[in-house]
């Protein structure tokens, strides 16, 4: 398998030309490449026609995607040594990932803890209907520490939210001109963060803020995905609601 790796005679536009056409062949599963390669921060490791290892800059994800275990091999011996967090597409790179890395995930995590997700993709130019009786506002910075103490994922996380309010924007569902939920951005550029307080549930407000988001990701030229894990029934429910189409097979994030 010819796999292109980064050197000093072969550069980033031509690692990103690579990737890009190895993301063509599967839009759906690989939405999430090909937002990291429309950033200049990012880094294409290596790229051929049945794989990418590619760096987020802002979150030092390393997003990985091999067709094959030959491809897989190649792509995990291309990674620095400071790797420690994993995009992972496509189930013959978990063994070589393990081999490589569980040891040092382990020390820094206590486990390598795999999750799979799927990746939902909204794929229309035009956003869903707004839902009615709230208003969506940014997020304040002085907010952070309400999030964090609601977000239910990394609870109690001030510095990650407040980390994501700075990447921008974090939204607030107010209802009645009170606070009753959120959504966000990871760093990577995935939708998520979602929240919605208890009193303020089935009453429409997720189904708002996610449709607030897609529409904000569209004005800024961006393809709305999300993340959503696989035995998460009630949001699936929800993006098939908001029009959001995604690949059968999952993705992994590891650890």
């Amino acid at each position: 398998m010819r796999m292109r790796e980064g050197s000093a005679t072969l550069g980033q536009e031509e690692l990103r030309a690579a990737a890009r056409a190895f993301c063509r062949e599967r839009p759906l599963y690989y939405a999430n490449f090909s937002r990291v390669l429309a950033r200049a921060d990012s880094r294409v490791w290596a790229a051929g026609p049945a794989g990418v290892a590619l760096e987020d800059g802002p979150s030092r994800t390393f997003m990985l995607a091999a067709a094959d275990e030959q491809a897989a091999c190649r792509l995990v011996d291309c990674l620095p040594e400071r790797a420690d967090l994993f995009t992972v597409q496509g189930a013959c790179l978990l063994e070589p990932l393990r081999r490589r890395f569980e040891e040092k995930i382990v020390q820094k995590y206590g486990e390598m803890k795999l999750e799979a997700y799927y990746q939902a993709v909204y794929p229309k130019d035009a956003p869903p209907a707004g839902g009615a009786g709230f208003t969506v506002r940014p997020m304040r910075p002085e907010e952070a520490e309400w999030a964090a103490g609601y977000y239910s994922a990394i609870p109690g996380d001030t510095a990650y939210m407040a980390r994501c309010i700075a990447n921008g924007p974090m939204l607030v569902g107010e209802a009645d001109g009170v606070p009753a939920g959120f959504i966000g951005w990871h760093p990577e550029g995935s939708m998520g963060l979602l929240e919605v307080l208890p009193a303020y549930r089935r009453r429409g407000l997720a189904y708002a803020l996610e449709a607030a988001a897609i529409a904000y990701d569209l004005a800024r030229g961006c393809r709305p995905y999300a993340h959503i894990y696989t035995g998460n029934a009630a949001s699936l429910a929800l993006q098939k609601k908001l029009g959001m189409v995604w690949d059968e097979e999952p993705l992994y994030w590891v650890p």
